[in-house]
């Protein structure tokens, strides 16, 4: 049985299936002829499947309807080809273009559902399209690093509801907020960052339908279909995302203290403390109205202290691990960032329409103290 592909789209939706799926080792990429003008591309592997329809012309069919192939070779085989066809065999594919052809073996394999068969549709939650373009283009802006060992990824929240949309990514030590009011719909999910990421970055922006479970994540439609396993959540040290919302809220209405800063004198510090930096130590600020604002590291390898102009309402003193403050730092505002500082707690400052949080430490602790909760409203 003979295939056509536009070679073009066969190369993208192979390497999507590499990109999404072959991060943790070698897979097979799996065809199966679904009717005259489409087949099915697939591929499993450690818990994360994803299949693709393509267009396609398939000739008069036979019983070979599938076959299994090493992605990395058929990307090969049929780069710089143009309107490729594949013929099936029993246990080869032949690849041919315009004066061109080439035989790779084939792998026989049991194909997988990539969704499961008891998996409860009255479940799912329709994602529109307006809010997938919310989330694609705020991703870049709340993505924040997991600090501590005991944490392997960072959750993102996401609540669309008829008074809008708001996303947070956060942690106890620090958050990053953002929201739009003209976005509306129905979705409360809490998944880690590179599963959103992927869901909203590789398939064009288009709706799509989720169900979401304690250890999986689940999204279709006409084009593709995708599933995720998830990490167990519960073993992160974080806030609830109840308790994230309500931070940011409070945050807005606090009693701050206005820290008017120059972006390139705290980048170029901190590049000067990565010098001595070692993990797990902190960085004092000691702000004063009349001489400016101090940054001082210590460390086991020595000492950076500068001292950078600013303004500030009035005079305070706070300190910060400087893992957190270099990761919000990445956030800053490209000439001025005006921090707002409250009491020995948390800062925050705004770029755009993102607002982010990092929490403050004691100046008797050597730990960042964890984000207070505060109460839902």
């Amino acid at each position: 049985m003979a295939i056509s592909f536009d070679t073009d789209q066969l190369v993208t939706s192979v390497r999507t299936l590499q990109k999404v799926a072959a991060s943790g080792g070698n897979v097979l990429a799996h065809f199966k002829v679904v009717n005259s003008d489409t087949v099915q591309l697939s591929a499993i592997n450690k818990g994360i499947g994803i299949s693709l329809n393509v267009s396609a012309r398939v000739g008069k069919e036979d019983k070979n309807k599938t076959f299994s192939v090493e992605p990395g070779a058929l990307l090969a085989l049929i780069s710089g080809r143009k309107d490729v066809s594949l013929l099936i065999n029993s246990s080869t594919v032949l690849v041919k273009a315009s004066g061109y052809e080439a035989e790779l073996v084939t792998s026989t394999v049991e194909i997988e559902d990539i969704l499961p068969s008891d998996l409860k549709t009255s479940d799912k939650t329709k994602v529109g399209q307006d809010v997938v373009e919310f989330i694609a283009q705020s991703l870049p802006g709340l993505e924040l690093k997991p600090m501590l060992n005991i944490d392997s990824f960072m959750p993102v929240a996401v609540r669309v509801t008829t008074k809008g949309a708001k996303m947070i990514c956060y942690d106890n030590w620090h958050l990053a907020y953002t929201s739009n009011s003209k976005v509306t719909g129905e979705l409360d999910l809490v998944v880690p960052y590179s599963a959103l990421s992927l869901l909203t970055k590789e398939f064009g922006g288009m709706s799509f339908y989720m169900i979401a479970t304690e250890s999986s994540l689940y999204a279709y439609n006409k084009v593709f279909q995708l599933a995720l396993t998830l990490p167990h959540q519960e073993n992160q040290n974080k806030i609830s995302p109840d308790d994230a919302f309500a931070l940011v809220a409070k945050l807005k209405s606090s009693e701050t203290v206005s820290l008017d800063l120059s972006s390139e004198d705290l980048r170029a510090v901190a590049l000067n403390i990565e010098a001595i930096f070692k993990k797990g130590e902190y960085v004092d600020f000691d702000v004063d109205k009349a001489s400016g604002c101090t940054v001082t590291l210590k460390s086991t390898h020595g000492k950076v202290q500068s001292t950078l102009r600013c303004k500030p309402t009035k005079s305070v003193a706070f300190r910060t691990g400087f893992a957190f403050l270099k990761d919000a730092l990445s956030k800053l505002p490209e000439n001025k960032v005006t921090f707002q500082v409250v009491g020995e707690q948390m800062l925050f400052f705004t770029k755009g329409r993102f607002m982010y949080m990092l929490a403050l430490l004691s100046r008797d602790e050597k730990k960042p103290a964890k984000a207070k909760k505060a109460k839902a409203e």
